[in-house]
């Protein structure tokens, strides 16, 4: 998050520039006018900036996905008006919003009797939002409405989703069918379970993950698995070792990584 922050700075910084830039061209006067507005701007990103990079440390993983995903979209804006048109046109008409919270989307329904109410970047946010605002044990009963459209249940017929992590991999994978955009981040992300281990893995690379996963599988002294989920924002893998078991971090972790988009 930092480095788009600097990175939202920096393209302030060179329209700036290039508003200097076109002002020879264009005439100085039309164009002082904008170099202010953006020379205060920049102060506004700055004090901004300072105030996202105290709060760093204290903000839950959804919160930063959710600012990563604003910060992208400055940045897009920002790299597409480099220069200013030479005449000024009429405001252009708003089109309509993603989602009923600004670019986010609401995500309701219930956990056996439990209701929800999530508003997510991604489906992998919502995994996230959900496994951190539930406890359950056994689940085999889920319903997911998106954007307040009408409810989906579902039924584990076969066996129970097991507490919270098998619950909320479930509903933001099938809430992708729904609508929920898979996974926007640029990092690598992963949420499941090794044998009855929860994780939940975030980096910058694969390499991240590995330490990660690594760490995990040492601090809980797992041992020998032969069962692994892995839901990568994207859809859910479940691997079984049917011939023999991952007996170490190295076999586990590469299980995971494998099954990361």
């Amino acid at each position: 998050m930092k480095t788009l922050l600097r990175n939202t700075l920096a393209i302030l910084t060179l329209t700036t520039v290039s508003f200097a830039t076109q002002a020879q061209v264009h005439g100085e006067l039309y164009f002082v006018d904008y170099e202010r507005q953006i020379q205060d701007k920049i102060i506004e990103v700055n004090q901004i900036m300072a105030r996202l990079e105290r709060a760093l440390p204290h903000m839950r993983s959804g919160a930063q996905r959710q600012t990563n995903a604003k910060l992208d979209e400055i940045l897009t804006i920002l790299n597409s008006r480099t220069s200013p048109s030479p005449i000024p046109g009429p405001a252009p008409i708003p089109g309509p919003r993603p989602g009923p919270g600004h670019g986010l989307v609401t995500v309701t329904g219930s956990i056996e009797n439990t209701s929800f109410m999530f508003d997510v970047v991604d489906a992998a946010d919502l995994a996230t939002q959900c496994s951190e605002a539930t406890n359950v044990g056994n689940v085999d009963d889920i319903s997911i409405s998106v954007n307040f459209g009408p409810a989906q249940r579902y039924h584990n017929s076969t066996s129970y989703w097991k507490g919270e992590t098998e619950a909320c991999i479930q509903i933001a994978a099938k809430a992708i069918d729904l609508g929920v955009p898979p996974k926007q981040s640029h990092t690598y992300w992963a949420m499941g379970k090794i044998e009855n281990t929860s994780f939940q893995f975030e980096g910058y690379s694969l390499r991240d993950i590995m330490v990660q996963c690594s760490d995990l599988y040492a601090n809980s002294r797992l041992g020998n698995v032969d069962d692994i989920v892995v839901f990568d924002g994207s859809a859910i893998k479940v691997e079984h070792n049917s011939t023999s078991y991952w007996r170490n971090s190295g076999d586990v972790c590469n299980i995971i990584i494998q099954n990361i988009r």
